[in-house]
């Protein structure tokens, strides 16, 4: 994913008296999906004095972060808790962006699995970007940006056939958020809203995604150091 899903991550600028005593920072979000799929139900049909009815209804069903973090599982032979989340990870090391990756963090009592899913994700700009932004001394204090973006859930090299797949666009909503840390330390970030609609399958059944349906990347936590979460 992720050199393109950095429009919908971070973007960081450090000062130079924060280098030596921050060499990273990891700007962590969490991913949210409440999605609306809609799956062709099998036909009924009923004979009543030789007249014959058929009847075949469409059934909703919602699609959550955790069904998402269920295929990953099955993927990646991985059994994942209730608690497991889905995570946007961005490291800013020496002053620059490193690569984003995916991961599902699953804490519990016992131990802390990290398993990264980068590979399963696709995601893309369509158009241009529209913002409404304010500058004070050439540094960007506030912005929010709309743009049409896709994102996809796909198979990867190297694992199974996922047991799910989704192919999504729509309306994406991009709000500034600014850092100041100890030591002139500034970090930027967004948290973005995205309203979307398209198609998908689990099991082998497709389905049509609602164009209501949403995805919450969620405002930036800046980690001091290498965790995952504050």
């Amino acid at each position: 994913m992720i050199q393109k899903l950095k429009s919908a991550g971070i973007a960081a600028i450090i000062g130079a008296a924060a280098l030596a005593s921050q060499a990273q920072t990891n700007a962590v979000q969490t991913m949210t999906f409440a999605l609306t799929a809609f799956y062709q139900g099998a036909p009924v049909t009923n004979v009543n004095h030789h007249i014959t009815n058929v009847t075949q209804n469409a059934s909703s069903r919602s699609v959550s972060t955790k069904d998402i973090i269920s295929v990953f599982g099955k993927a990646t032979t991985n059994v994942f808790s209730s608690a497991a989340q889905l995570l946007l990870v961005t490291p800013i090391i020496d002053g620059a962006n490193g690569p984003a990756s995916v991961i599902v963090r699953d804490k519990s009592a016992k131990a802390t699995n990290i398993v990264d899913v980068t590979a399963f994700f696709s995601s893309s700009s369509v158009g241009p970007t529209v913002r409404n932004s304010t500058s004070t001394n050439g540094v960007l204090v506030s912005e929010t940006a709309y743009a049409i973006k896709t994102l996809s859930v796909v198979d990867a090299p190297g694992y199974p056939v996922l047991d799910g797949h989704l192919s999504l666009e729509g309306f994406v909503v991009e709000n500034l958020v600014r850092e100041v840390f100890k030591h002139g330390l500034i970090a930027f970030g967004k948290g973005s809203t995205w309203t979307v609609n398209g198609i998908g399958n689990k099991g082998g059944n497709p389905f049509v995604v609602e164009g209501n349906s949403t995805i919450t990347i969620s405002n930036p936590k800046f980690i001091v150091g290498p965790g995952y979460s504050p």
